[in-house]
């Protein structure tokens, strides 16, 4: 190493991977001697340099992978964006939230995006716990898996998957409308934006969106028995609440 590179300043000491472990006084120096080390030999033996992030013995990696996740049986009261990004944050950072689940009418599964390293295993289930021991099981199916790459500009900036959801009065044509109170906030909100996010920006003024829009305007059909039965709502007073109760 001396002789390859006679001006570099370095230190031989013992290390728990490999033979010896080289400390440079520079990290420029070390990633040039990394990237030069052609025909490096040590007493007749060919020796090979490794920085510790590129080895295997190493927690980090690199995030290079996409995989689209169909999800059923999410709890509706947490479709808001940041509540669907932390329940999905050991498959992933998300990326992206397919919007015709959010506020259209495909809500036959929750499909969304998430970013992680390549053979990340995708676990098929996973169990959400609220506040008050509630627990409930989402099921989770991997559409696809492709490089990041494929989904990134020339300038480095993100390119949404999923096509850009258009609201009711955005295929209207413009007219005049108020300049303050929600009707003019959810025209702020719902501008048409681009088809590239950062730092999921577009994820939390959608979150917003969804404290304007209804978020208790559907029921589940669970079963239709050909044996008619009769139904007794249950009493308003003994009726949990639903969000404040489960969350």
């Amino acid at each position: 190493m001396q002789d390859a590179h006679p001006r570099f300043q370095f230190t031989l000491i013992s290390a728990c991977r490999g033979a010896m472990t080289l400390r440079f006084i520079h990290s420029q120096d070390r990633d040039f001697a990394v990237d030069h080390q052609e025909n490096l030999t040590a007493e007749g033996h060919l020796v090979r340099l490794e920085r510790p992030e590129d080895s295997a013995a190493r927690f980090i990696q690199h995030n290079t992978m996409l995989s689209e996740l169909d999800c059923i049986d999410f709890p509706p009261e947490m479709l808001f964006p940041n509540k669907i990004r932390n329940a999905f944050e050991n498959y992933g950072e998300l990326m992206e939230v397919d919007d015709q689940c959010l506020y259209g009418d495909e809500q036959s599964s929750l499909r969304l995006v998430v970013l992680h390293y390549p053979g990340k295993r995708m676990s098929p289930r996973f169990r959400l716990r609220y506040n008050l021991g509630i627990v409930c099981t989402v099921y989770v199916r991997v559409l696809r898996t492709w490089e990041l790459a494929m989904n990134v500009d020339e300038d480095g900036n993100y390119i949404k998957h999923y096509e850009q959801f258009l609201f009711p009065h955005q295929l209207d044509p413009p007219r005049s409308g108020p300049t303050v109170g929600p009707e003019a906030e959810l025209g702020n909100l719902t501008q048409a934006p681009s088809n590239q996010i950062s730092n999921n920006q577009g994820l939390q003024n959608r979150g917003r969106l969804l404290a304007i829009l209804p978020a208790a305007s559907t029921v589940f059909i669970e079963e239709i028995s050909d044996t008619p039965e009769i139904f007794v709502p249950p009493s308003i007073h003994s009726a949990p609440s639903s969000i404040h109760d489960c969350l």
